[in-house]
């Protein structure tokens, strides 16, 4: 019983820290007004403290403001599901290697910038260098430095030859992870990606009737990448 109430509140802890980033980015990339107390996107009243409770307020509220009714940005839920559940696998299943906080961090990154991705669509280069330095431990194979050599030069074809066609964030993602995935799973981590990608874009249509042009892809390879790493740990 103590066990599991203190997964619940890793859980939490992690969550908490997911809507924090949130809002401090969705702030400083709308340039929305600062202030020390949370408030809602769009009528600014200031929320109370059962407004801010990770996960379990964005439901009980059916994902809406308590106080102008208007839809709650579904960034803040997909960060705090995501934060809370690694941080939860991390407790469980990690150790403390060099090799497991460089997996660690990396994940951390990838909901960082995927709650970019989902907001803006601009993700700092900063956060790929990070990711860069945690690769290089344990060094990658000669497989894993082909892999990111052909994926860097289809990226730069791509951006060239096809402007507008792939985000060179996904690309710098997916070359990220090819230095530290053994290829079978990387390449799998490209497929479930793609997959829930596509079937994101079949469920809008059903219900909104029309396709998302330009469906941020970053949020499938941060899903993907936890799937491969919980079922491969």
């Amino acid at each position: 019983m103590f066990n599991l109430l203190f997964i619940l509140c890793i859980f939490f802890i992690g969550s908490s820290f997911a809507s924090f980033f949130t809002v401090t980015i969705w702030r400083r990339l709308t340039s929305a007004p600062s202030s020390k107390f949370s408030y809602c996107n769009h009528c600014y009243t200031q929320l109370s403290f059962l407004d801010m409770i990770p996960v379990l307020s964005f439901l009980c509220l059916k994902g809406r403001c308590r106080y102008c009714c208007r839809s709650l940005p579904t960034e803040t839920l997909f960060g705090e599901l995501l934060t809370g559940y690694w941080s939860v696998f991390i407790y469980l299943f990690f150790n403390s290697s060099v090799a497991s906080l460089s997996i660690i961090t990396i994940g951390y990154i990838l909901i960082i910038t995927s709650i970019f991705d989902l907001i803006q669509k601009e993700i700092p280069d900063i956060f790929w260098g990070i990711s860069f330095i945690f690769t290089l431990h344990p060094f990658p194979t000669l497989t894993q430095w082909n892999t990111a050599f052909i994926l860097i030069i289809l990226m730069f074809f791509i951006l060239y030859y096809i402007p507008g066609y792939f985000e060179g964030a996904d690309f710098k993602a997916l070359i990220i992870l090819c230095l530290i995935l053994p290829f079978p799973k990387w390449a799998l981590l490209n497929l479930i990606a793609s997959g829930l990608g596509l079937l994101y874009q079949l469920f809008y249509f059903l219900f909104k009737k029309h396709f998302i042009l330009e469906l941020p892809f970053i949020p499938f390879i941060t899903v993907a990448f936890m799937i491969i790493i919980s079922c491969y740990n």
